[in-house]
């Protein structure tokens, strides 16, 4: 085995790191919830899981890859290994979903009685500051891990006085474009509401996205660090929506709105927040995702052809770690 540069040998401590913070700190807070009766134990466990099993994946995918026995001390291995066998026999041949702090943030939003942005924001910014990294020569790194989501949406539909409760997201939570574009595929593929699908796989081929019904309203917030002393903290503050939003979105009113001249980000449509937080709602609320669904019946391309393009971009991507999907069960069902 080649010797791994010093970039190569840092991206991996810090994917080391981020893999065992993330896991104790989920594993605490999903515990303290089954144990204050807010989520039940069945819930839990598949909630454990499939955090577990994006992580190892992710982990599968680097270069050189990284495995459970590399991110889990010992009696921790031991013991996820005995409750969740089929985890660590998987990670190698089933797909995930979603990126773990999507997982992460279901719990938290199940969890939290009235969903409010206040309340969802408060469980967030305390978990972020429990997974702050301190660095080896004594510096910390704030949220700077790699399964830090940066933005967090909230998203509802709201008409003649009548409106739906709220519904989150976050935007793709791993570092590495490669990784990533993955996991914007698979939400193309299997996650999202269809029509979020459309919406994704027509912008990126830079055709006219899908029309949504009016009075659907979005909001988002950027985590930010702020030092106390030696120490961080973390806040979450208003944030307009990119360029590629307003693409994907044109009649989704903004809050804050849009501002002007601003330049084109440089990530993939599909990674905002707004995307995973407006699938939910369109999910939850199956009038407005049939609404959608009838405003754009004649568009073409048809997503089982765009579809088809992500599956093969995605072929494309895990061939280059040789990652062999499992033709009878292609995504991992905790």
């Amino acid at each position: 085995m080649n010797p791994l540069v010093p970039n190569e040998m840092k991206i991996r401590q810090n994917l080391l790191n981020s893999s065992n913070v993330f896991i104790k700190e989920s594993l605490k807070f999903i515990k303290s919830m089954m144990t204050k009766r807010k989520l039940c134990k069945e819930r839990g466990r598949r909630y454990i899981k499939e955090i577990l099993h994006s992580i190892f994946f992710i982990g599968y995918i680097n270069k050189p890859p990284i495995n459970p026995r590399d991110i889990l001390e010992t009696d921790l291995h031991s013991k996820l290994f005995e409750k969740f066998p089929d985890v660590f026999q998987s990670y190698e041949t089933q797909l995930p979903r979603r990126p773990p702090f999507s997982v992460l943030l279901e719990v938290v939003v199940e969890t939290t009685g009235d969903r409010s942005v206040t309340a969802i924001l408060e469980v967030l910014q305390k978990l972020n500051d429990d997974m702050i990294i301190r660095r080896s020569e004594g510096n910390f790194c704030g949220n700077d891990f790699c399964f830090g989501a940066t933005v967090v949406s909230c998203s509802y539909f709201q008409r003649g006085g009548q409106k739906t409760q709220n519904y989150f997201g976050a935007s793709v939570s791993c570092k590495g474009r490669k990784a990533t574009r993955i996991f914007i595929c698979l939400a193309c593929i299997e996650t999202w509401n269809d029509n979020m699908a459309h919406a994704v796989c027509l912008a990126s081929k830079h055709h006219r996205s899908i029309s949504l019904p009016v009075a659907v309203y979005s909001m988002a917030y950027q985590v930010c660090r702020v030092r106390e002393g030696e120490n961080y903290s973390h806040i979450y503050e208003e944030l307009s929506p990119c360029l590629l939003c307003q693409e994907i979105f044109p009649n989704v009113t903004f809050s804050p709105p849009a501002t002007a001249d601003q330049d084109k980000p440089s990530w993939n449509y599909g990674n905002c927040a707004e995307c995973e937080a407006i699938s939910n709602l369109l999910n939850g609320e199956i009038s407005v995702s049939e609404e959608a669904e009838h405003l754009n019946a004649r568009l073409v391309p048809t997503l089982r052809t765009l579809r088809g393009h992500r599956e093969h971009q995605l072929r494309g991507h895990l061939n280059k770690f040789n990652f062999k999907i499992t033709p009878e069960a292609r995504f991992y069902n905790p």
